[in-house]
């Protein structure tokens, strides 16, 4: 049977760095991982719009290697 699992984290790299091969090991195992970012990662430093393209091109490559089916990024 599978789970449900929400990774929730502060920044974008935060699912890799901080829990990654926990999520990679339960999409291993069957299971719907999803992701909650709290930020874009991007505000705070700049307003630099290729940035934060930059960034979110990045999380969505992160995602697809970890096997994350659905990811929502708030700001």
């Amino acid at each position: 049977m599978s789970k449900n699992v929400l990774a929730l984290v502060a920044h974008a790299d935060d699912e890799v760095l901080g829990c990654g091969g926990a999520l990679a090991k339960h999409v291993e195992n069957g299971d719907i991982v999803k992701l909650i970012t709290m930020t874009n990662g991007v505000g705070a430093r700049t307003t630099d719009k290729s940035s934060e393209l930059n960034r979110q091109n990045s999380l969505l490559e992160s995602c697809v290697e970890l096997g994350i089916v659905d990811n929502i990024q708030l700001n």
